[in-house]
Formats: structure tokens, sequence, C-alpha cells
């Protein structure tokens, strides 16, 4: 397995090419909805221009030849516009450039699929037959540990007491539920919660889970992972893949 930071944009990106077609369609609506705001305000801006020339070539054509018009405040009103015409061009521009940075990151998203990846966030997967691991991180001295796997409804289907020495923890769980029977195959949420002896209140463990990635889709927070039974993880949140 290949560690990597959460935000690194890794090797896996080699294999984006079978995926390129996938990704292409869904990085083209990223793209419309980064560039419509700078059209919409260029459109908007020239049509208000247009207006302003069009007042003020009436106003000096009719304008009375003994008493003619102060132009003053028309130059600072075409000044004011050429301002706003440099910001919406700026602006575009940016758009473009971030339109840029979200293709080259489903790019690199797409490059997860049908790899497996460790994630935070406590995104656990159960398959249909054989059991299921995890890691947490215990940090400080604990009286107790408990792992809580909840179903996407929220429902509690499993609680179990696991170790809860300090530092990095494994566990490897059967898929068996409260009510003593195996669980359904899918996805499910995962947090484990352990108890300090000086501290009433329980802390909540940072949780590592793994599973395959079987698609990618953009998200106005970055790339997101779709994984085995319904899970989703932040691309940002892998931690590393094999």
């Amino acid at each position: 397995m290949t560690t990597i930071q959460p935000t690194s944009n890794a090797s896996a990106a080699s294999t984006a090419n079978a995926n390129s077609a996938q990704s292409a369609s869904q990085t083209d609506a990223a793209q419309n909805g980064a560039s419509g705001g700078a059209a919409d305000a260029s459109a908007k801006l020239s049509g208000d221009y247009n207006k302003f020339l069009t007042l003020l070539t009436a106003q000096m054509k009719h304008q009375d030849p003994t008493k003619p018009m102060d132009a003053t405040q028309f130059v600072a009103q075409l000044a004011q516009f050429s301002q706003v015409e440099q910001a919406v061009a700026m602006n575009k521009k940016l758009d473009q450039v971030l339109t840029g940075m979200g293709m080259s990151q489903m790019a690199t998203a797409m490059g997860f699929i049908g790899r497996t990846v460790e994630s935070t966030g406590g995104a656990l997967t159960v398959p249909e037959t054989g059991s299921t691991s995890f890691r947490y991180e215990v940090k400080g001295e604990a009286s107790t540990a408990t792992a809580l796997v909840k179903d996407k409804d929220g429902k509690l289907v499993a609680r179990m007491t696991v170790p809860h020495k300090e530092g990095m923890q494994s566990f490897t769980w059967d898929g068996m539920g409260a009510d003593g029977k195996r669980v359904a195959a899918g996805g499910y949420s995962l947090t484990v919660e352990y108890s300090k002896p000086s501290d009433k209140q329980a802390a909540q463990a940072t949780t590592f889970t793994t599973a395959k990635v079987t698609g990618a889709e953009p998200s106005d927070a970055g790339p997101v992972l779709l994984l085995g039974g319904g899970n989703r993880v932040k691309m940002q949140d892998v931690t590393s893949f094999s």
C-alpha cells in the first residue's frame, strides 16, 4: 500500500486514460458552471455600456449650443465603466484557471478507479462474506474504547469493545450485528469513541477504513470518490492506496 498526503495528486492519474470519456463529460459541467458567471457579467456590462454611449450621443446631439453640457461627469462614468470592464476580464481569467485546476483534479480522481484506498471519515464497507478491518488512533491514555457502526439511516447496527491502548490500533469485525445476525453487505459509517480517566466526556478517534473505488464525480468541495457499498469519500481524505 502506498501512503500519500491527503492533498497529494499521486501517481494514480496514470490510469485515467481508460476513463477519459467519463472524465470529460463530468468536467464539462464544472467548466460550464465556472465560466457562466463571468460570461453573464460581461454581457450585462456590454449592454449597459452601449446604453450609456447611446444616451451620451443623444444628449450631445440635442444640447443647447449656447449652454454646452458639462462633460466632466460623463468622463468620470467612462472611467468607471473601464474599471468594471477590467475587473470582469480578470474574473473571467480566474474562472479559466480554476476550471483547469478542477479538470486536473478530476483526472487524478479517475485514476483511483479500481484501486483500493484507505481514507479517514469513517466510510466502512461490509463485503458479502468475510470480515472487514479498520484502524483508529487513540490519543493519550484511555480506559475504554468502543466502535459504533451505523447504517445509512443512522441506525446503530453494531457496538464493539475495541483495544484502547494509546497510539494506532487495528480491529477486525466479523460483520455480526447487535442482534447476533450478520449485517447486510453495503456501506456503513464507523466511529470509535474512547474514554479518558481524567475526562468524563468521551473523545472520538480518527478512523482509517479501506475500500475499492468504483467511480468519481466532481463537487463544489473537490472530487469525490465513489466506494463499494454506496459510500463516498473526498479525494483529499485519502491517505494511501494500492
